[in-house]
């Protein structure tokens, strides 16, 4: 009986192989004013601030910058309709894209002693707003990855992709 338990467990540890990326249907939100992402224009930036259930740590500063390269990285992929703006710029932007890291971290830590594998994650949400302050768009969006196939930085630079693709897609 023992044999047949420790079989089980075996099976159902290994099967988190099975699964390397996980995007969780990409990035959900709403776009409320599409013709203002249609229109393009200067982006501002600012990296994202650590949520309710993120300590403010110098590693989440550190991904918050890099997710601010992924965006600029996702929202330049189309072209030339959006130029981002440095945070020092003195000139006032079209649209401003803020957001709070809520969760950072590795998990399943005990799993490497049954044969499974820890997984990295990070979950963040923002908007996007015009000049007025008045939301252009909102969003969402949960990632996680195997711990030996992504470093932090890798996934943060992934998360910030997906979100400017989200932003240039379809507008």
């Amino acid at each position: 009986m023992r044999i047949f338990g420790i079989c089980v467990l075996c099976l159902v540890a290994g099967c988190s192989f099975t699964s390397r990326h996980s995007a969780a249907d990409g990035v959900r939100g709403q776009v409320v004013r599409p013709e203002i992402l249609t229109a393009g224009g200067t982006v501002r930036i600012i990296p994202f601030s650590p949520g309710v259930r993120a300590a403010a740590s110098e590693e989440l500063d550190t991904s918050a910058v890099i997710m601010v390269r992924g965006i600029m990285d996702g929202l330049n992929a189309d072209g030339r309709r959006f130029q981002v703006q440095d945070v020092g710029d003195s000139a006032e932007p079209d649209l401003m894209i803020t957001g709070y890291i809520q969760r950072m971290g590795t998990s399943g830590g005990w799993k490497r002693y049954v044969g499974g594998s820890r997984r990295r994650f990070v979950d963040v949400q923002g908007k996007v707003c015009d000049r007025k302050g008045n939301p252009v768009a909102v969003f969402q969006h949960r990632v996680q990855a195997r711990y030996q196939d992504m470093s932090q930085q890798d996934l943060m630079l992934k998360v910030g992709r997906d979100i400017g693709e989200f932003l240039v897609r379809n507008y």
